[in-house]
């Protein structure tokens, strides 16, 4: 639903105007003003982005004002239930509707986003939407340390701590090794090389891929798979092993859809500099998307795939032409996981040595062919139980998490 404004003109003398505030599925909301009526309703949801398990759904709420006056709105019986409030807008009015989204952290109440729209004098019958993109997020930063409310909530950082993340930003330190021992990219675990890579962020967690993003029919719950993925480098390049599921007889091979995503897949998403702005910015940011079937056939265990079909992203760069990468469908007692392993030039995506960069590593999960039945993440949180999908990753190098390469 595009953002938009329309009128219809009433006959009808108006004595006030009827605001209508109600959420769509997508995470928009349609405003909509009717004159002739002295009652009004509001309905609305936080934006999609609010919607994770970073934010305590219970402590969220919004303040909605029309002209600088508020909006009493009251809360539904469950998280992520529509808030339902009234006020009236007498017409000729020249209208500003204003709405903020701020959770209860013990006794502050901290802004997490916002949206301000002009929409003009009411005099007749008119609708406008708000697009859950509309939202702004970056604006809201406690600490005015660069990083905003939402961001410090997602990767669990103070948000009145300027110090905090501070220059120590990685969540993950990769480990060094001397290019002598760099793997051949054929897919397979090397017991002389991978057991050298790290597989724990600094809070020595496993670099586990189970935040359950996207439920089309998932298999499993979240938190529940074992997909986890490590990294390490020689100061040349950035050698990742992602393993996901238990290979199965029987499986459907996968790679019948138009979109790469849709078939089994690993997202895996770089930010050279670690800026991570709002959107993509066509400098350092990546979005490398590799499949792991080929065209309706297993790729025998042990053995590269010759075929590339990975793609990009539709906001990041192309895939840096540098790249390798190669996936074993592994079923010997060591693993008897599928992997995908890969090289990827520091140089080609702007990494370096010492510095903090952006990375997320996201598994599409297709079971029986045709399209996707879950995606899962890493560092990108999970849907909550009753609210709707989220993927942002893609759009919004934020819902990145960081690493940093280690000189020993």
């Amino acid at each position: 639903m595009n953002n938009s404004l329309g009128h219809n003109v009433s006959g009808v003398a108006a004595a006030a105007a009827l605001l209508a505030l109600v959420a769509c599925d997508s995470g928009e909301s349609t405003i909509a003003f009717t004159v002739d009526t002295d009652a009004s309703t509001v309905s609305l949801q936080p934006p999609p982005k609010l919607q994770t398990k970073a934010v305590n759904q219970n402590a969220l709420s919004p303040t909605v004002m029309v002209n600088g006056q508020p909006v009493d709105m009251l809360p539904g019986n469950e998280p992520n239930a529509r808030w339902t409030g009234s006020t009236v807008v007498p017409p000729g009015t020249d209208t500003t509707l204003t709405v903020e989204w701020t959770e209860a952290v013990g006794p502050i109440a901290l802004p997490l986003a916002s949206f301000t729209r002009e929409l003009g004098v009411i005099n007749s019958n008119s609708s406008t939407t708000i697009g859950s993109d509309r939202y702004q997020f970056d604006i809201h930063d406690e600490d005015g340390d660069g990083f905003s409310n939402l961001n410090e909530r997602i990767n669990d950082t103070d948000f009145e701590n300027a110090l905090d993340p501070g220059t120590q930003t990685a969540t993950v330190f990769i480990n060094r090794i001397d290019p002598i021992n760099a793997p051949i990219i054929d897919g397979s675990w090397d017991t002389n090389i991978w057991p050298d890579a790290q597989f724990l962020d600094r809070n020595r967690e496993r670099l586990s891929i189970n935040n359950l993003m996207v439920d089309q029919g998932a298999t499993q719950l979240d938190q529940e798979p074992t997909y986890r993925w490590g990294a390490m480098h020689d100061g040349v390049n950035l050698y990742v092993m992602v393993f996901t599921e238990s290979v199965r007889i029987g499986q459907t091979p996968t790679s019948d859809s138009l979109m790469a995503y849709q078939d089994d897949a690993i997202d895996v998403f770089i930010d050279g500099d670690n800026s991570k702005a709002s959107n993509y910015d066509g400098v350092n940011d990546h979005h490398m998307i590799i499949p792991i079937f080929e065209k309706d056939t297993f790729i025998p265990s042990n053995s590269r795939s010759l075929a590339r079909r990975d793609v990009n992203g539709d906001n990041a760069l192309p895939v840096p032409t540098g790249v390798e990468y190669a996936a074993c469908h592994c079923n010997d007692s060591s693993i008897g996981e599928y992997t995908l392993e890969m090289k990827i030039p520091l140089a080609e995506v702007g990494i370096t040595v010492g510095q903090p960069f952006g990375i997320e590593i996201q598994y599409n999960d297709d079971k029986d062919g045709d399209e996707r039945d879950a995606k899962w993440g890493w560092f990108h949180p999970s849907k909550t139980l009753t609210g709707q999908d989220v993927d942002f990753t893609w759009q919004d190098p934020k819902f990145m998490g960081t690493a940093e390469l280690s000189n020993f």
